[in-house]
């Protein structure tokens, strides 16, 4: 049925077709996805960054039809990245090599941001956007969901064993993966909870000062830079 490509900051993805449902995802600028439907004023999409399927508004998006071709309609909106307001703002360049120091220097400089259901840029991001978000900086593409993450590398057996970079994920009473964060040392991590923010983690948990307790319960953590 043809492609989309988004011509505006963000378009979310939701998971129904129409405006009331939930954002489960979104579409960057300068992204493009699968048609797979059309209902209602709405595209069902796959993109064609991380295969997230959901529903858009057409409005929101240019569908690449007919002789058009997508280099063709990139070009038309080429400028249109200089005057966006900047999903890299405060960021190291992305020209940076591969280090853990780095991952955790660009991991840091987003404390503070919002947490955003669905959210994937720096103007909002959920958990395990902000994961994607941050390793998609040094050419590393993730999953988008949390369960597919936490399939990524290989497990430590220890979580003294943790460095800089590795992916702690996290589980609710019932064995389900439902929380991921980016350590910085095997005492610390960043994740996205409330707003991006840094805690202390042991053999149990991530530690929430302000609230007193463990917040989330370790599942495992992952090593997927070696």
């Amino acid at each position: 049925m043809g492609k989309v490509y988004c011509n505006v900051a963000f378009t979310a993805i939701l998971e129904d077709h129409h405006q009331e449902s939930v954002m489960i995802s979104q579409l960057l600028f300068d992204e493009t996805a699968e048609i797979l439907e059309e209902k209602d004023g709405f595209y069902r999409i796959a993109s064609d960054d991380d295969e997230t399927e959901g529903w858009i508004d057409h409005k929101n998006v240019i569908k690449i039809s007919g002789a058009e071709t997508l280099e063709n309609i990139k070009e038309k909106f080429r400028n249109r990245s200089e005057v966006l307001p900047s999903f890299w703002s405060d960021l190291p360049e992305k020209t940076l090599s591969i280090s853990r120091e780095n991952i955790a220097k660009t991991a840091k400089s987003l404390v503070n941001t919002p947490y955003l259901h669905g959210g994937r840029s720096g103007f909002g991001l959920d958990a395990s956007g902000f994961v994607q978000f941050v390793f998609r900086q040094y050419g590393i593409k993730l999953p988008r969901t949390l369960s597919k993450q936490a399939e990524q590398g290989e497990a430590l057996f220890f979580a003294g064993e943790s460095n800089a970079g590795d992916l702690a994920f996290f589980e609710d009473e019932n064995g389900e993966i439902v929380h991921s964060g980016i350590m910085l040392n095997m005492y610390e991590i960043i994740h996205c909870y409330g707003k991006v923010r840094i805690d202390s983690v042991d053999s149990s948990g991530i530690f929430n000062k302000e609230l007193g307790r463990h917040s989330h319960r370790l599942r495992f953590i992952r090593n997927i830079l070696d």
